[in-house]
């Protein structure tokens, strides 16, 4: 079928506005040589630290740099900040994506590695917050014992009351869920490809290490008011959290025969895509994009504080943002090579130049009062137009006098005469006739409405053809 997309009512306009015609390359701050901000010098200068020796008193070599530039508030906030949440979205979607996909009913290995990657990468999110809690935490902590309270970080305890309330819920449902997937009946996971895969600078671990090893802080326990304090730890958190397959559950699959479907293909794959498609399991996916989303955000906030305000960075580490913000100069400077290539390519070049700023214009409707017969609006009688985006009233003058009154147009007639073009076939179908419409006279006695005689106007804006009523379908005339 033709797209008709592109016809469009010749009576509505568009481009009159010098803003609509811009070309996005034109504008300023569309794109600048140099666009990195604080948080990816920071980033950069942690992973560059990583090449460069350390010699220490005896001039033996003793490591890397990396201490340096690791071990900075702002460093740890700088390695968050910089942090692209649209690719863990993509990556998480692309797999429970595979996941739902028909054609990957017969990739039973290929499914259950897709699976446990999803597992896997956010038990690795909630471990990587798990480490900046405790990092950032000891700053604080370290401020306390100077006795410089003003210099606080916030995000601990946003990161805190998000694990609590949101996040650790969250996880313990997927505990369930993964402890269902990785046993018998189900055996759905196989371990999947992690390779060069990192969230919050953490290399993508097998949610089974995370598991089975030292877990995550106390945080992200829920132990229930009858388990004492000193019995509570991550093994037995994880020991207490039932399995749960409720998810990989469906009426046409039932659970009694989970026993058998083991090694049928279909039968996994359905039971697989059936999570995949479930509101608590992808739920679980969303309430840590979103925590990730709002710990990011947290983070740049804070790290501009800490470059700003914060006066116990380390001297070697203090003397490096002192760089960065010296760098701001050159880096504005090199900025305006680009307007500079414009104007030159344009004003010297192609020796074109902007023409004289041009008032704007209005269009005013005036309707007199009922008692009112004529009316005389003098030339620079002023009209208010509210305020412009600096708050400034905007005002519009009359440009010559003007006299109203009430004289109107009675009937809107018309004529018209066809040609080539107006000739159209009476059917689509092959070998119909054509109505030859070249030469002719169509009269209008009341052009103002839909069939240029009666018919009530059905148009959006109410608007009617001043010469002719032509019908056309999928961009061809089918009528006059």
């Amino acid at each position: 079928m033709p797209d008709c997309s592109e016809n469009k009512n010749p009576l509505l306009r568009s481009g009159t506005s010098q803003l609509q015609r811009q070309l996005a390359g034109l504008k300023e701050g569309y794109v600048h040589i140099d666009e990195r901000e604080f948080d990816n010098w920071i980033v950069f200068a942690t992973q560059f630290a990583r090449y460069l020796r350390y010699f220490g008193a005896t001039d033996t070599e003793a490591g890397n740099w990396t201490a340096f530039f690791t071990d900075d508030v702002s460093a740890v906030l700088g390695s968050i900040a910089v942090q692209q949440v649209e690719i863990y979205r993509q990556d998480i979607k692309t797999r429970i994506d595979f996941l739902k996909d028909d054609d990957s009913r017969l990739a039973t290995e290929a499914l259950k590695r897709s699976l446990d990657e999803v597992f896997s990468a956010v038990f690795t999110l909630a471990k990587a917050l798990d480490g900046y809690l405790v990092k950032i935490n000891i700053y604080n902590n370290n401020c306390k014992l100077s006795g410089n309270t003003e210099q606080l970080l916030a995000l601990p305890s946003t990161l805190q009351s998000l694990i609590k309330s949101k996040l650790a819920p969250a996880l313990r449902r997927l505990i369930g869920y993964y402890k269902a997937a990785s046993s018998s009946p189900l055996n759905y996971l196989v371990p999947g490809s992690l390779e060069d895969w990192q969230i919050l600078n953490t290399p993508v671990t097998e949610a089974s290490t995370i598991i089975n090893g030292d877990g995550l802080s106390k945080d992200w326990w829920i132990f229930p008011v009858s388990v004492p304090e000193a019995d509570r730890n991550w093994n037995k958190y994880v020991q207490d959290t039932v399995a749960d397959n409720s998810i990989f559950l469906s009426p046409a699959l039932p659970v009694i025969l989970l026993a058998i479907d083991g090694t049928d293909p279909d039968r996994i794959y359905q039971r697989i895509n059936h999570a995949a498609n479930h509101n608590l399991f992808t739920g679980i996916f969303d309430q840590f994009l979103t925590g990730y989303t709002r710990i990011i955000q947290e983070a740049e906030k804070e790290l501009l504080v800490t470059l700003e305000e914060w006066d116990s960075h380390p001297p070697h580490y203090a003397l490096f943002l002192a760089f960065l913000k010296l760098f701001r100069f050159a880096q504005a400077h090199i900025n305006t090579f680009t307007q500079k290539h414009l104007d030159y390519y344009y004003k010297e070049i192609l020796q074109l130049f902007p023409k004289e700023a041009e008032p704007n214009q209005a269009h005013i409707l005036v309707e007199l009062a009922k008692q009112v017969d004529d009316y005389l609006i003098a030339e620079d009688t002023l009209f208010k137009a509210g305020k412009d985006s600096a708050g400034k009233e905007v005002l519009y003058a009359m440009d010559d006098d003007e006299t109203f009154n009430k004289a109107s147009v009675a009937t809107f007639k018309s004529v018209y005469v066809g040609g080539i073009g107006d000739n159209h076939k009476i059917s689509p179908l092959p070998g119909a006739a054509t109505v030859n419409n070249n030469g002719r006279l169509f009269a209008s006695p009341v052009s103002n409405t839909a069939d240029g005689i009666s018919a009530e106007l059905t148009t959006e804006n109410k608007e009617w053809h001043p010469y002719v009523n032509k019908v056309f379908s999928e961009a061809k005339l089918v009528d006059i």
